[in-house]
């Protein structure tokens, strides 16, 4: 169904800045749209390969503890920044 997230988990609005590491491409400035339990959403300049390797070190707003994940592109955005 067209407009329908197929997504498991229940997603969150976020609005935090990352800079994803990945291989492909060293360093790459984002931007986390949404966050579950099972991913991420991220905004980026450079488009990376499905399948691309990224760990994402995300520092939270108001001094809370920085979050680090390991993951892989799981699909492109075709509206990324």
């Amino acid at each position: 169904m067209k407009g329908r997230d197929r997504r498991g988990a229940p997603r969150a609005k976020a609005d935090w800045p990352v800079r994803l590491e990945t291989f492909e491409r060293g360093i790459i400035d984002g931007h986390v749209v949404d966050i579950s339990t099972s991913g991420a959403r991220v905004r980026a300049a450079a488009d990376l390969p499905v399948g691309a390797a990224v760990t994402l070190p995300i520092t939270l707003p108001g001094g809370a503890p920085r979050l680090e994940g390991v993951g892989r592109v799981g699909r492109p955005d075709a509206h990324a920044v």
